[in-house]
């Protein structure tokens, strides 16, 4: 028959090895809910410690060129490749004619508003 011990010490292991998968998966997350690449930061956990991974990305902060991409409020120009506003009708940086991603309310629609 198996030991308790033996069966103890496999929980034991069982229980670190959730702990330090569920951190892992946390720095995962954390890097890409702020725009950063979750493979680097699962590597930076990997090789030093999901602490230390973790810290890093707080004093990194957001990406916020990514998130705002993420959530549409800015793309590129067509032309000169520079970040404009998803709703912007020229580009600030070359000049040239864009065509918003999204509807641009003049308030003269069927309404009269």
């Amino acid at each position: 028959m198996i030991d308790e011990e033996i069966i103890s010490g496999l929980l034991v292991i069982l229980f670190y090895a959730t702990v330090i998968i569920l951190l892992f998966w946390g720095v995962r997350e954390a890097a890409r809910s702020r725009g950063r690449d979750p493979d680097s930061f699962t590597l930076i956990a990997l090789l030093i410690t999901p602490f230390i991974a973790y810290v890093i990305l707080v004093i990194m902060g957001p990406n916020k060129e990514v998130l705002e991409e993420q959530r549409g409020e800015r793309v590129r120009c067509p032309a000169c490749a520079e970040w404009v506003q998803s709703r912007a009708v020229k580009c600030r940086y070359c000049g040239s004619e864009l065509t918003p991603s999204r509807p641009v309310v003049t308030g003269s629609g069927p309404l009269g508003l």
